[in-house]
């Protein structure tokens, strides 16, 4: 499983598209004095390369309402039913069929998923009550290391902010229950709350309560002629 799970509540103020061999999206998210790098993958390393996607609005879930009750700032998370943990498949947030394929970058605008991205920060950033609520694994602080793409210091942040369960090959020691990532907006001025939910396609959706393995299917007796 991951080494901790957390939610970063705050507000995007700078944002960068994603390029190069392992792209991610970066967000850099300010809650109250402290600055946050979110970093978004946007690319598998495993094939099939494009991520799925669920692009859910309005997210009526009543998780938001303990979410918008919450302070900003870095919130270490329970991984259990009942708290605010993210589970795209036991916590009834998603379904499979919301998911489809995106790449990463096409020529051309509103098509890729970079392009998502860029819109729904945009979003935030107009709404000025808006905030972001990032689940995923905190890294840092670093006291003495400058943030690599913001230049902020102490450099601290999130990644895995995708589903982390089902994975296999060399992702294995991170699956677990309780424990996805994800970008949740809240937008008051336009009364809506927006999930971008990010999962690869070589995870599986049928997972162990336990674990969060992969469940396999066993092979069907073979019957004498």
């Amino acid at each position: 499983m991951l080494k901790q799970y957390a939610m970063l509540k705050g507000r995007p103020v700078e944002w960068r598209r994603g390029q190069g061999k392992t792209p991610h999206f970066q967000i850099r998210v300010s809650s109250g004095r402290q600055s946050h790098r979110a970093s978004v993958n946007i690319r598998s390393a495993l094939w099939p390369s494009e991520l799925e996607v669920a692009l859910i609005e309005p997210f009526d879930h009543p998780l938001t309402e303990r979410l918008w009750a919450m302070p900003p700032g870095l919130h270490l998370v329970a991984r259990r039913p009942g708290g605010i943990a993210l589970d795209y498949i036991r916590a009834g947030i998603c379904q499979p069929a919301d998911f489809k394929p995106l790449p990463d970058f096409v020529e051309g605008p509103d098509n890729d998923l970079n392009d998502l991205l860029m819109r729904l920060m945009s979003r935030v950033a107009r709404d000025r009550g808006a905030f972001l609520a990032i689940y995923g694994e905190p890294w840092g602080p670093w006291p003495l290391r400058r943030d690599r793409q913001f230049g902020f210091i102490p450099s601290r942040g999130m990644h895995d902010i995708h589903m982390n369960q089902g994975n296999s090959a060399e992702f294995l020691a991170q699956n677990g229950c309780w424990q996805d990532g994800g970008l949740l907006a809240c937008l008051p001025e336009e009364k809506t709350w927006v999930a971008l939910l990010l999962k690869f396609q070589s995870q599986s959706w049928a997972t162990e309560d336990a674990s969060g393995h992969a469940t396999t299917m066993l092979a069907p007796p073979m019957v004498s002629a």
